[in-house]
Order: C-alpha cells, then structure tokens, then sequence
C-alpha cells in the first residue's frame, strides 16, 4: 500500500537513503513530502518529471533536487523491467550541522526543483559516492558529510552547464499543504483553508486538483493517516492517544477509517513487523 505523503524522517534521523532497481515502484500518481529530495539516475532512460506542474522529458543520466512539499512525479516513458536509481531524503536539521562556506546551499535554496543533466561518467561518479550511504556500518554522521559532498559536488558540476529550474508552483499550494501537514490535528476544511490563505475556495479546489491531483478533504485524510501510521510505528501511544493527535474525532471513527483504508485494524498494522515496514 502506498499513500501520498510519507515522512520517510519520522523517526528522527537525519537522512534516508533508498535503492531501487524495479520499475514497477513508480506511482501513477503526484507526490509531495515535508523533507528535501536527491534523486540519482545513471542510466541514460527517457523519463518524464512533472515538478509543480511543469512537465519536461529527460534523456541522459540525470540528479534531481526536490525541497519539502513540491508536488513531483517521476514516470518512465517506456516499459521497463529493471531501472536503477538512488533516492536520499534530508531535512533542513541535516543541511544546520555545516556551516555555509562548508556545504554549499545553491541547490537546497531553490524554491522549486533543479535538474542536472549528467554524462554516462558524472553519474558513475556520483552513485560510486553515494554508495558509502547505504552500507550498513555507516554512522550517520558519516552518511551526512557523504551527502555534504555530493551536494557539493552536484552544486560545482551544475555551475558548469545549462540546468533546468522548474518554477515554484504559481499558487499558494506548497505552504498550505505545509499547513495541512504541520496542524494536521485541527478541524481543517476547504473553506477554512481558503480563508486563512485569502483565495476564493473554487481557485482553491481547482489549484489542489491540478497541482496534488486531489481534493483538499483527501489530502488532509492522506496527512492524517500518513501521521498515525508514523505513531504507531515509532511510538507506545496508545490507539486513542494517536487518534487525537491525527485530528480523527473519536477513537471509533479512526479505527474504522484505518481499517477500511489498509484491511488492517491499527493493533493489527502496528503488531505486524512486514505491514510497519511496508
């Protein structure tokens, strides 16, 4: 099962690196995240980026910066088995352990995402370093000056050619599902969404159906179960405890949505290691 938003921080580290090889991990559908986003491709696959509404095909090898909640997808152009690439997410906690004239923020300060067209060698390069992050006798500390290093290194090699900067998405988008995400507890609605951030509620709808791919009332449901599944992985809070915090108005009614959303009660998802880890 797979949901829109998932905090692949929530339980405190400061980065996490991800491997994947099968092509069928892609989601036919947007994604968003509260963490910043390197993407790693070596192989020169024709793919397709839509970063805050903006669509382009890339070609060539390629790295990708993501800040936190830019609606993004990534899709393959053309059916494939087997397709290697490396995902590493960090959190501005990360990015405050190096001063600036150590770790170079060119790319992390981008309002929206940053594309880098990298040679068949540059993107060797790039995963050989990257490798470090995900042995398992790694520190974290070790792991966060790896990636300081490719940060550093992407910033240098895309000061030498033409990148392309996908514009920050022209609406109030990201901040509200920042919002969403950060007061997911509250009695959050369209029209009180609307109101706090001054737009007219049908530009509000059409804004999220466009950029998110779904109504508001899904996404607040998407951040509320994306935080319970987090509770209830990482923490002894008790069922009633997690349902208030998520913002559910009784512990009834989380119980039976989360059932009807996983086929799974929250005893049953938290007590299974294969469910917690999925």
């Amino acid at each position: 099962m797979n949901y829109l938003l998932k905090n692949m921080l929530s339980d405190g580290a400061l980065l996490c690196p991800i491997y994947r090889k099968e092509a069928n991990r892609f989601l036919d559908r947007l994604d968003f995240h509260p963490h910043y986003e390197l993407y790693l491709c070596r192989a020169p696959i024709p793919q397709s980026m839509v970063i805050g509404g903006e669509e382009r095909t890339v070609l060539s090898p390629c790295a990708m910066i993501l800040p936190p909640f830019t609606v993004h997808h990534i899709s393959l152009k053309e059916p494939r088995a087997s397709f290697e690439r490396y995902v590493i997410y960090f959190g501005e906690e990360l990015l405050s352990r190096f001063d600036r004239r150590v770790l170079c923020h060119s790319l992390t300060d981008s309002s929206g995402g940053i594309l880098i067209p990298l040679s068949e060698a540059e993107a060797d390069l790039l995963t050989g370093m990257s490798s470090f992050l995900y042995r398992e006798e790694s520190t974290e500390e070790e792991r966060a000056c790896t990636l300081a290093l490719l940060l550093n290194t992407l910033s240098r090699m895309g000061g030498e050619r033409e990148t392309v900067s996908f514009a920050q998405t022209p609406t109030d988008v990201p901040k509200i599902l920042e919002y969403i995400y950060e007061n997911v507890a509250l009695d959050l609605n369209a029209d009180r969404l609307a109101a706090l951030f001054n737009i007219s509620r049908p530009k509000l709808d059409r804004d999220f159906r466009r950029y998110v791919g779904q109504s508001v009332h899904k996404t607040v449901m998407d951040c509320r179960i994306s935080l319970a599944l987090s509770l209830l992985r990482n923490t002894d809070l008790s069922i009633g405890e997690i349902a208030s915090r998520c913002g559910f108005e009784s512990e009834y009614y989380f119980y039976s949505f989360f059932k009807r959303l996983t086929g799974h009660t929250p005893s049953e998802w938290r007590s299974t290691t294969d469910l917690s880890a999925d």
